[in-house]
């Protein structure tokens, strides 16, 4: 057997004998192992930034008005969040209610457009009806 240097916690033990648990014991200056403690709080999440997302994602259920409504609070969302400092979240939620409110609001224009270009034509085409 080999003799190992004796720490303050080890003053009982025969030597060569391991600590239990094989590892420090506890004690001033001992550092707990990685995983336990007091978990982060994660900052609550953005009101605005939630119904940005919500609004633009139920486009079609709103008849459009979602993305309006998607767009408006995504950029108030987005800039509450950026002066909080910090404290709010929901940054990533507010900008994919913009994307999808803006998406959006470039296929209702296109069925706009398609139905204005529907009517037009159909119109001028001369079938009388």
């Amino acid at each position: 057997m080999t003799d190992s240097p004796q720490g303050p916690y080890d003053r009982g033990r025969p030597p060569g004998h391991p600590t239990p648990y094989g590892g420090q014991q506890p004690g001033y200056g001992a550092v707990p192992p990685p995983g336990y403690g007091m978990p982060h709080a994660q900052p609550p999440t953005n009101v605005l930034a939630i119904v940005s997302l919500l609004a633009s994602a139920l486009f079609f259920w709103l008849c459009g008005l979602g993305s309006l409504v998607g767009i408006v609070c995504g950029h108030l969302g987005i800039r509450e969040i950026d002066r909080s400092g910090g404290t709010q979240a929901g940054r990533g939620m507010a900008l994919a209610g913009l994307i999808l409110g803006y998406l959006g609001l470039l296929l209702m224009l296109g069925l706009v457009a398609l139905f204005v270009f529907g009517a037009i034509n159909y119109s001028d085409s001369g079938d009388g009806y």
